[in-house]
């Protein structure tokens, strides 16, 4: 079996990367608004107008990197070198038009443009890759493209979304229905991490409660991580072995269902799904010595969430019983193999005002195999038999009446010996513009899967211009 390398990713990284809140989440908008169509034929421009104010755009410029060699690439010592990683430009365009009453279209979808000395600059034959290239350095992807209909207290959405359940941001064991990709160690925008799927989702309001449905009609998986990206590791060094993407013969889908309800100062949460694992596993082909088949494995996820608000402190608690996951195990360094087993899994977090101007928050999260060395042969063990730990601190302080913001955030794991340090200053000029400075730090021991990372050290500069 090849190691999931995505888990690197997910121990060190996540999608709040964004230190001011830049994500241009949509609001929530009354349906009843409709779109203003005016009946004077004379008047084209009023219309063009219209349909410009529906979009928004974010327009950055990306130059991040390495000024320390970083972390073991292979038994032989070889190192990731000092580099420019990435020189980009990234447009960030959002649609959003109530065009009747109740009915609702919103999407979003990005251009890159890769400049020299940028890993993703030349032409790229990845299979990894699911977005558009255009020639040796444009890249185009179609986050969401959804259209909601919405009545008095039902709203029906189709196409593809997110969708999110945990209580603990950015750490929660119960955000795990959307896929995700970790392409750099840089500013992670959420619709660069989090990918969106083609769904159905009905959602019912009550007076003291809601509910949440939804239907997934094509699941997919973590992409592998991208070539000569920060996060790849060539497999030609000590196992050449190509990856097969999964079998699609047999039709699989996803579905899951959420109660949620507020008493007081605290909300509780209520969810079922079965799902398929989102990382897939890779295990030696017997008719192709140099492939490796992709397993999928369907399970079933119950799960708990509460949040509590105290005054400035809020308290958030997730909880998770996972039904017929896989977990890896091996007999000895050669020699792997898998088993299914059940698991429980918890997230602890608080977010913390210390005033106007200062915030904190933190999360820990944990999650154990139940019955661990049952099914397993003599000699067996599992890869993780001990709970797997994943931390988080995020502060953060403002200046120069908020428009200066320093950000500290450090992230990382006790059972994968390994740590993530950042320390950010956004600057916002105007309404329009804004920039920042970022110093990224990366350690992880020769045990950890993390350890392609070890002694990192990144410097990075943003250019922000919003319109």
């Amino acid at each position: 079996m090849i190691p999931p390398f995505i888990l690197i990713a997910g121990l060190l990284l996540n999608t709040s990367y964004s230190y001011a809140d830049d994500s241009l989440e949509f609001d929530e908008l009354a349906f009843d608004d409709a779109f203003d169509s005016s009946t004077d034929d004379s008047a084209p421009t009023g219309l063009l107008d219209s349909f410009i104010n529906d979009f928004t755009f974010k327009l950055n410029h990306q130059l991040y990197g390495q000024a320390h060699d970083q972390g073991k690439l292979s038994d032989t010592g070889q190192r990731s070198k000092q580099t420019l990683e990435n020189n980009r430009f990234n447009l960030l365009i959002k649609y959003q038009n109530p065009f009747a009453d109740g009915w609702l279209i919103q999407g979003s979808s990005q251009v890159k443009w890769f400049l020299p000395g940028d890993y993703e600059y030349g032409e790229h034959n990845d299979p990894n890759v699911a977005e558009f290239r255009l020639g040796e350095f444009l890249e185009f992807r179609i986050n969401e493209i959804f259209i909601q209909k919405s009545f008095a207290n039902d709203s029906f959405k189709l196409g593809r979304q997110t969708i999110v359940w945990g209580e603990v941001q950015s750490n929660s064991v119960l955000d795990v229905i959307n896929t995700r990709e970790f392409r750099d160690l840089s500013v992670i925008e959420i619709e660069d991490a989090r990918l969106n799927q083609t769904m159905l989702v009905w959602d019912h309001y009550a007076e003291n409660f809601s509910t949440s449905t939804f239907f997934n009609f094509y699941p997919e998986f973590n992409p592998q991580p991208r070539h000569d990206s920060p996060l790849s590791v060539d497999l030609s060094v000590n196992l050449p072995v190509s990856l097969n993407k999964p079998n699609r013969n047999n039709y699989i889908f996803e579905a899951g269902s959420q109660l949620k309800w507020t008493l007081g100062a605290s909300d509780f949460s209520l969810m079922t799904a079965y799902l398929y694992e989102n990382q897939l596993r890779f295990e030696r082909s017997l008719a192709h010595k140099y492939q490796a088949n992709a397993v999928t494995n369907d399970y079933f996820m119950l799960g708990a969430s509460v949040n509590r608000a105290i005054g400035k402190l809020l308290l958030k608690l997730d909880f998770v019983y996972n039904y017929n996951l896989i977990a890896d195990t091996y007999l000895n360094t050669r020699t792997s193999s898998r088993v299914k087993k059940d698991q429980l899994g918890a997230s602890l977090g608080f977010e913390y005002t210390i005033s106007n101007e200062q915030r904190i928050s933190t999360s820990v999260t944990g999650q154990y195999f139940i019955n661990q060395s049952d099914g397993l042969t003599e000699g067996e063990q599992l890869v993780r038999k001990n709970i797997v730990d994943r931390w988080r601190l995020l502060y953060t302080h403002q200046f120069l009446n908020n428009d200066l913001t320093y950000s500290f955030l450090t992230i990382g794991s006790i059972d994968d010996e390994s740590l993530l340090t950042s320390m950010a200053l956004d600057y916002a000029l105007d309404d329009n513009w804004s920039m920042m400075t970022q110093v990224i730090s990366t350690w992880a021991s020769e045990t950890s899967q993390a350890t392609v990372l070890d002694e990192g050290l990144r410097f990075g500069f943003n250019t922000r211009y919003s319109f």
